[in-house]
């Protein structure tokens, strides 16, 4: 991670063979849906439209993977 970056994540769904290609805190490089659904029970409670948000992954590397093919290619 970069110094001074602020740490963002998103609840990603792995299915078949995306299962424990990395960990829970890996920086990764993700290709998936963004969906958005609409949570009833927040809106009530909240007054306003609330989305529960994740991404169905259809691709995951490891970031650090993608940064030692970088430092190849460069060479």
């Amino acid at each position: 991670m970069v110094p001074g970056r602020i740490p963002r994540s998103k609840e990603a769904l792995l299915f078949g063979d995306n299962i424990d290609l990395v960990k829970p805190g890996d920086e990764v490089e993700l290709v998936g849906i963004y969906i958005a659904r609409y949570e009833c029970a927040l809106n009530v409670k909240q007054g306003f439209p609330v989305f529960n948000t994740l991404i169905e992954a259809n691709s995951i590397r490891p970031y650090q993977e993608l940064r030692n093919v970088d430092e190849i290619d460069q060479k």
